[in-house]
């Protein structure tokens, strides 16, 4: 295992050090299996202390010209890497940036498409695959835009529908954080006209412009997400004014203006072109289901579960009957369901890499304790959130609701501290789920 373990670390090396010689890695991996242990040691350190000594370099040459050659040649070599041995996900080439001290924007360009992007969607967000198709469309359309500064090419903005905590927004963070876009979140539900106090649709800009050092152009190329977009359509709810500043945001042409404190005044106001911005929409739209739209009537008038027969397939003019006006539909390219979260998908997000159980592993491993957790308490887990609805979101407050009292017992560790082991199993559940 040790020696498998050795073999992958010393692949990942190789495809990091992308200012060695591809003919000598490409020899170096082919010989790799008849290598002895002690060689294959050798070799790691060897490439550790090269990308070491590399990636120092690098850091010393941003902008210059020496550093656009490095990128020059990192693009050939893992062109070379795709071509000869393998495909590199985006992932891997992130975390090659990262170890390299190269700009993901200025290595990645070459290998960004709508492929990749859902691929690298996929490791974070479970069975929404309909949903990372059409949003990494729409994210790569808005990177091209930008990267071009080709505003011709087609904006595509998406409405995003379904239950709640089922990876909506934690997707679109997911690539909006990888094409290095700006990121924020207007909470509908909170919303409130121009003139009133409260929560306004251009506070957003000023979390964005504040947070990146006041970078007006950073605001005008960011991504939106009117989250709870639903709530504003509700009856008792709908403004006619929120709409219609809302209007003025999303237009092809149109203008935000935005205030943030000053040293000299109270507010200084701020007006910026939206035409770059990228805006996505989502909610639940619970009004799809209390409707007989199209022939199609939700089997939750039959059965009292929110699986319709018509829900997941609704269309622009459906969602005319909730929107109400034509003018935002003409603004949304497209519209997408989310599925539920089943006890499958929550199980396999448990599992993996990103699992809301390796923060409590890592938790219990300080103080020199083990988390083991068996694959029957995964699954009792799984059932039970998709039971109670908690969604992916709710994983970890079941998590900490089951773990907390033993991480409340835990000890800073000593030199003669024993390390002991905690082990999750149907037994340990049934004391601690509530039901």
């Amino acid at each position: 295992m040790e020696m498998q373990n050795i073999d992958t670390q010393i692949k990942e090396l190789l495809l990091t050090n992308t200012s060695l010689d591809f003919p000598f890695v490409k020899r170096t991996l082919e010989g790799l299996p008849k290598k002895s242990e002690a060689l294959k040691k050798n070799l790691q350190q060897k490439l550790e202390q090269h990308l070491l000594g590399f990636a120092e370099e690098v850091s010393k040459l941003q902008g210059t010209d020496r550093y656009q050659q490095c990128c020059q040649q990192a693009k050939a070599y893992l062109k070379n890497w795709m071509t000869h041995i393998e495909e590199v996900p985006l992932s891997q080439i992130k975390k090659l940036c990262k170890r390299t001290h190269l700009s993901f924007l200025d290595i990645g360009e070459d290998f960004i498409t709508p492929t990749t992007l859902y691929a690298y969607a996929q490791k974070y967000v479970k069975g929404q695959d309909a949903y990372l198709r059409k949003l990494s469309l729409c994210l790569y359309t808005h990177y091209k835009r930008l990267r071009t500064s080709d505003l011709s090419l087609p904006k595509a903005n998406l409405l995003a529908y379904g239950p709640t905590g089922v990876g909506k927004t934690y997707s679109v963070q997911v690539l909006a954080d990888v094409l290095g876009s700006e990121f924020g979140v207007i909470n509908c539900n909170s919303v409130v006209q121009e003139g009133i106090v409260g929560a306004s649709l251009t506070d957003v800009f000023a979390e964005i412009y504040q947070r990146t050092g006041q970078n007006l152009a950073a605001v005008e190329q960011s991504v939106i997400l009117l989250d709870e977009f639903d709530k504003l359509f509700y009856s008792g709810t709908y403004n006619d004014r929120i709409i219609n500043e809302l209007l003025n945001l999303i237009d092809d042409n149109g203008k935000a203006t935005f205030s943030t404190p000053s040293l000299y005044s109270s507010k200084v106001s701020h007006t910026i072109s939206t035409k770059k911005i990228l805006f996505l929409f989502t909610g639940v739209f619970d009004q799809l289901n209390k409707a007989r739209i199209n022939g199609f009537v939700s089997s939750e008038t039959k059965t009292g579960k929110k699986e319709g027969t018509f829900y997941d397939k609704a269309t622009r003019e459906d969602f005319l009957k909730v929107i109400k006006k034509r003018e935002i539909l003409g603004r949304i390219s497209d519209f997408v369901a989310l599925k539920p979260i089943t006890p499958a998908i929550l199980k396999e997000i448990l599992l993996g890499d990103s699992s809301p159980l390796r923060s409590y592993e890592h938790f219990f491993k300080l103080h020199n304790t083990t988390l083991k957790v068996e694959e029957k308490a995964i699954q009792k887990l799984a059932t039970y959130a998709a039971d109670k609805q908690l969604g992916v979101r709710g994983l970890n407050s079941l998590l900490w609701e089951i773990l907390q009292q033993d991480m409340q017992q835990v000890q800073i560790p000593t030199e003669t501290t024993e390390s002991r082991k905690l082990c999750i199993d149907l037994h340990y559940l049934k004391n601690r789920i509530k039901h």
